[in-house]
Parts: C-alpha cells; sequence; structure tokens
C-alpha cells in the first residue's frame, strides 16, 4: 500500500495500540529449574517429612479471529509457583501423615480457592498473605481433625514452611506446630 492510500491510512489507524512484542512481566521472564528430596535424619527409623512444589499458570491465546494476525498480540504465557515443606512431628509414622495431610489440604485448598495472582504487587502481596493465613488455619484444623479420627493417630503434628513467588520475592510464609 503506497503512500496516502486511504486503506493504509486505515489500517495504521486500527494498529495496536500497545506492542506485544514489548510486553513482558516478571512472572513472564521466570522459569524454575527445581531439584528436591527428602531424607531420613541419623536419629529416626522413617522419614517423616514431605514437600510439594506447584506450578500455577495462565496463558493467553487467540483461538480464532477475523483479524490479521499483525492486529493481535501472540501466545502470552505466565506462571507462579508456590513451594512448602512440611516436618513431621511424632513417632511411628505419626509426622509422616501429619505432612501428607498439610500438604495434601493445602494442593487441595489452592486449587478450590487459589487467586491465580501471576502478578504481585503490594497489594496483590497482602492478599497472597493473608490468604496463606487461611490456608493454615485450614491445614492445621485438617491435620487435628485426621489426628481425632483414629486413637493411633492422636496427637499428630508437623511444622511447614512455604514460600510463593512470581518474578519477585514474596516474603515466606511460616507455620509451626500444626
Amino acid at each position: 500500500m503506497s503512500e496516502g492510500d486511504p486503506k493504509a491510512e486505515r489500517r495504521r489507524a486500527l494498529g495496536p495500540i500497545l506492542s506485544a512484542e514489548a510486553f513482558q512481566t516478571m512472572s513472564s521472564a521466570v522459569r524454575v529449574d527445581l531439584g528436591a528430596t527428602s531424607m531420613r535424619g541419623k536419629l529416626r527409623p522413617q522419614n517423616d517429612d514431605h514437600f510439594l512444589a506447584i506450578e500455577l499458570s495462565r496463558c493467553q491465546s487467540v483461538m480464532r479471529t477475523s483479524l490479521a494476525a499483525s492486529d493481535l498480540p501472540g501466545r502470552f504465557e505466565e506462571q507462579a509457583y508456590a513451594f512448602m515443606v512440611a516436618d513431621g512431628l511424632g513417632d511411628g509414622g505419626k509426622g509422616s501423615m501429619a505432612s501428607r495431610v498439610a500438604l495434601s489440604t493445602f494442593a487441595h485448598l489452592a486449587l478450590h480457592y487459589g487467586q491465580w495472582n501471576v502478578r504481585i504487587d503490594g497489594y496483590t502481596a497482602t492478599q497472597v498473605m493473608e490468604r496463606a493465613q487461611r490456608f493454615y488455619e485450614r491445614i492445621n484444623d485438617a491435620v487435628l481433625k485426621h489426628g481425632e479420627s483414629q486413637t493411633e493417630l492422636r496427637g499428630i503434628a508437623t511444622t511447614t514452611c512455604s514460600s510463593p513467588t512470581s518474578g519477585i520475592r514474596v516474603p515466606t510464609a511460616t507455620a509451626t506446630g500444626i
């Protein structure tokens, strides 16, 4: 299309206001290589500790459109991560059961009640930490309830530590004595 061509001028007027190529959030730039293990301590006959790493992600992609590809941004993905360790306390496998219940409860809570925040600012970080506190309370309730469900599990306990991240460091949440 040549200069002064009405179609070219209309095309420029309808072109994207924001450049998709220039758009990159911290959460879309982070890549995680993860290695984890849990080992039995020297004084224990079994390992009562467990860990969990969760990737939360969202994406945007055009499925069908009548617009030209140049009018739209390309596929976009961003991720956030949650890492949690549960250190089981107790003898005879009680600690292992407590740490399993804690991590399983966390994973289910995140799925059902998580807000999938992958772009974190000060306000959102506060919301994430408040939600983490509510999750810890529910995790504590689940461990206690599981311990009360069977006589041999009475008194099960675990300590937990978690760290969510999405491109910037969010303060680590810690709860002990669950």
